[in-house]
């Protein structure tokens, strides 16, 4: 009777003992905070900071710091600082126009005075003369370039009008070149030499200190672009 009086109360109330003093599970509240608190800072916060601040903080505010393209125009100058060249351009061009009429009128003047046909020939060449003059002025009086952030840009032409872009980058070697007459005149011609002979350009008539000057700046500017810089 002992016995089973001491198994009786021990088989009750080991099983009330254990339902109450057994410690709930702490996994069961992890999930609980672990699901609130992921949302609301973790994966909701970084995508709307970034779609609110890709266009425009990070984005739109370097497209708004960064350089606008300037538009070239074929006739219109528009906002770019365009350079003209010497007007001595146009003397030199002068006298080599005239020195190439007045050969065939030396070599052929004297036969054509002998048969009495010299007045006709005359009149031609003056009116060629004059008319070369004309256009010679106009010419020169349409050469322009300008160097922009990313490329330089010729200007040649009136009747035929053409206007050539030489990037930077692309330029491999830059000449001066003064002829006698040139030299005289006080002159050179800037040559650019790319990769492809049809992306080159030349710049007539500019005074020998320009011409200098300019071919530092484009050799410094064409190192800078090939470096990325």
């Amino acid at each position: 009777m002992r016995h089973s009086g001491a198994v009786e109360p021990s088989g009750e109330s080991l099983p009330e003992t254990q339902q109450e003093t057994q410690p709930e599970p702490r996994h069961a509240s992890r999930p609980e905070s672990h699901l609130e608190s992921r949302p609301k800072s973790h994966p909701e916060s970084r995508p709307e900071t970034h779609l609110e601040s890709g266009p425009e903080g990070l984005d739109g505010g370097a497209a708004e710091h960064r350089p606008r393209p300037e538009r070239v125009g074929l006739y219109e100058d528009g906002d770019i600082a365009w350079r003209r060249v010497s007007p001595r351009l146009a003397t030199a061009r002068t006298i080599a126009w005239t020195l190439a009429l007045l050969l065939p009128v030396a070599l052929f003047g004297s036969g054509l005075a002998v048969t009495g046909w010299l007045a006709i020939p005359t009149v031609v060449v003056v009116l060629a003369w004059l008319g070369g003059l004309w256009l010679i002025r106009r010419q020169v009086a349409a050469i322009s370039y300008a160097e922009l952030a990313e490329e330089l840009v010729i200007r040649k032409g009136r009747l035929a009008r053409s206007l050539v872009s030489v990037p930077y980058g692309r330029l491999q070697y830059i000449d001066v070149q003064s002829g006698p007459l040139a030299r005289r005149l006080g002159m050179a011609q800037v040559e650019l030499h790319t990769a492809s002979p049809q992306t080159g350009g030349s710049i007539p008539g500019l005074p020998v200190e320009e011409a200098e000057a300019l071919r530092q700046r484009l050799a410094a500017r064409g190192e800078s672009q090939r470096a990325g810089l």
